[in-house]
């Protein structure tokens, strides 16, 4: 816990190997903001999805997100 996270690395690592889908998975999604300022300094078309927000839980937030995660091309299991 008390260890440097190197967030911002981090997230430019895995654009480097190839993803462009990014799941933020929080209660809500305050690093979102990070990630999606990350991702459009390197110039790189990727999508940036959160999860739960406030007051907002359930299957609708879920299935929510998860169109929005499909939206961006990521390989959804729909059954």
């Amino acid at each position: 816990l008390r260890g440097t996270v190197e967030f911002e690395a981090a997230t430019r690592a895995l654009l480097a190997d190839g993803f462009r889908v990014l799941v933020e998975v929080s209660a809500h999604p305050v690093v979102a903001t990070g990630v999606r300022e990350t991702v459009e300094d390197a110039g790189v078309a990727a999508g940036v999805v959160g999860t739960l927000r406030r007051e907002e839980g359930g299957w609708e937030r879920f299935t929510l997100s998860l169109g929005e995660a499909w939206a961006y091309g990521a390989d959804v299991d729909w059954d």
